[in-house]
């Protein structure tokens, strides 16, 4: 298996793409601290907004490993 890493994939109505340090307001407020949302994740549902930075700051240096897909 040739791995690429987390990879920019393009449709005409949905863009999946990296995160970025400053997705981290609307990650929390849109689904991080949902627990309904978070329920079925790898992660627990965020309690404040230090626990998305955290865990984007963490995803965003695994960027750099070819065989991890966040």
């Amino acid at each position: 298996m040739n791995h690429k890493g987390t990879i920019l994939i393009e449709t005409d109505g949905l863009i999946l793409r990296k995160f970025k340090q400053n997705d981290v307001n609307d990650m929390f407020k849109n689904w991080g601290s949902d627990d309904k949302v978070t329920e079925f994740l790898s992660w627990p549902t965020h309690k404040n907004i230090k626990d998305s930075e955290d865990i984007i700051k963490q995803w965003i240096s695994e960027y750099e490993d070819n065989s991890v897909y966040n």
